[in-house]
């Protein structure tokens, strides 16, 4: 199969980037052929891709009508000359340009949604969309509900990130040493892009309250964007400074992450599927979360975690609180949430999923150990 993976750009790195990374290193190992159109250099995608696959840089993030013209025009060339079979486009604007060419040419063209979104342009997937597949329940549920697309059309495959090694205790040792964190003392770590939809301004209002419980209590802030000047003002106006650590960007979070007590995502709205969540629980750290679009999917309260209203910063506080006062039952929460993120959020997996609907989109039939592993998937969730 010459499949054709669509992402605007992959410098911003999040999960939709992560999702199709993986389905080029899996369809890549099948045997088939893999080739990507964004807007990156070359360089950029060298980090990400294996150097065999074909890349096409193509203006899709521009919107121009000269730019609109190019992506079109540029497509049907890309579609044509690689003699693409199925196109997976994995970011809404992209998908509003495959879909047409795919009518065009006979391609068929499979949109995965990722987030929810109000933008006017998704209207057209009620037309255009034939074949889409979701990341989760929360998500499909929305592009039934404001855009009208039939639910058949709609297929869920939960999204998930790729297995890590877990980080050595030498290496947990030195987050320790970098951020000056005794081996009891309290820990809150974050991991998000800084931008106003992660919520972090809530979570460093609940720290006030987590400080009186706890004084010695740090936070560990993961991440880039472009409000971190804003953050850090607002630390500083909160009297958090000395407790409140930003950190940066961390291409792999996990030693800071298992040097926590507790993690947290406060985000506010619009988290379609975050993968933050089932990589804090495959560490073994406890979860504190906004209870937004498809987090519930995986956080269950009370069983994998904790569940909090968005923008509560009265409810984070005394959440993370509860975790930090009574340990056993953070245990209790980590070790089962461990357990549903290892099982029901394999990679494996989730790229065999996509490989059998890419078949049947296809009309061919899925590899038979795939099938296996699918049915016995159904059966254990009947």
């Amino acid at each position: 199969m010459n499949l054709l993976l669509t992402m605007p750009t992959f410098r911003k790195w999040g999960g939709a980037q992560e999702v199709v990374v993986m389905l080029a290193d899996h369809f890549r190992a099948l045997g088939d052929r893999v080739i990507i159109a964004s807007e990156d250099t070359p360089e950029t995608l060298r980090q990400r891709f294996a150097p065999e696959d074909v890349h096409y840089a193509l203006p899709l993030k521009q919107r121009t009508p000269w730019a609109m013209a190019q992506n079109l025009i540029g497509m049907v060339r890309i579609v044509r000359r690689e003699r693409i079979d199925l196109i997976s486009s994995h970011e809404k604007k992209t998908s509003i340009l495959c879909m047409p060419v795919g009518r065009l040419l006979g391609v068929p063209v499979v949109h995965t949604g990722h987030t929810q979104t109000t933008n006017w342009r998704a209207r057209w997937f009620g037309f255009f969309g034939q074949h889409v597949t979701a990341v989760c329940n929360s998500t499909k549920e929305y592009l039934v509900r404001r855009f009208g697309i039939p639910p058949e059309r709609i297929t869920v495959i939960h999204a998930t990130s790729r297995l890590v090694p877990p980080p050595q205790l030498a290496d947990i040792e030195s987050v320790r040493g970098q951020f000056g964190l005794h081996p009891r003392q309290p820990v809150i770590v974050c991991v998000a892009r800084l931008s106003p939809e992660k919520g972090h301004a809530v979570l460093l209002r609940a720290m006030l309250t987590v400080r009186r419980e706890f004084p010695d209590a740090r936070l560990l802030l993961v991440g880039k964007g472009h409000i971190q000047q804003q953050l850090e003002e607002l630390t500083a106006s909160l009297g958090l400074s000395d407790c409140v650590t930003f950190a940066g960007y961390r291409k792999q979070p996990g030693a800071i992450v298992a040097a926590a007590s507790v993690a947290v995502l406060p985000s506010l709205h619009s988290e379609g599927f975050p993968l933050i969540n089932i990589e804090c629980l495959r560490l073994g750290i406890p979860v504190v979360s906004s209870n937004t679009d498809g987090v519930p999917e995986l956080i269950r309260d009370g069983e994998t975690g904790l569940l909090v209203p968005p923008g509560n910063a009265a409810a984070l506080a005394d959440a993370i609180c509860r975790l930090l006062r009574d340990p056993a039952f953070a245990t209790r929460l980590a070790q089962t949430g461990r357990a549903v993120a290892l099982a029901r959020f394999d990679p494996t997996l989730m790229c065999q999923q996509y490989e059998a609907y890419f078949a049947s989109v296809l009309g061919q039939p899925p590899r038979p150990e795939v099938a296996a592993r699918l049915e016995q998937l159904t059966a254990n969730s009947a």
